[in-house]
């Protein structure tokens, strides 16, 4: 049985500390051809990632992956 992928996403992310970059890597990223791109982002950094977000690229805050109580472990840090 053959299995025809239709639909490549990425799922990357980024913190405040690269927020200068961001522009870079998300236009070298959209030249490629994924059909969606995932950003995820500390909460705190979510309003300063939303202007990044468009049709193809998504932005995400963490707490929709990781419940804040987890990522709050320091061991997780």
């Amino acid at each position: 049985m053959t299995h025809i992928i239709d639909s490549v996403s990425l799922i990357s992310s980024i913190g405040a500390a690269g927020f200068e970059h961001a522009q870079r890597q998300f236009d070298e990223i959209d030249a490629k051809s994924y059909d969606r791109h995932y950003v995820v982002v500390e909460d705190a950094d979510l309003d300063l990632f939303k202007p990044f977000h468009r049709d193809r690229r998504v932005v995400l805050p963490l707490s929709v992956f990781l419940p804040e109580w987890l990522s709050a472990t320091p061991v997780l840090r």
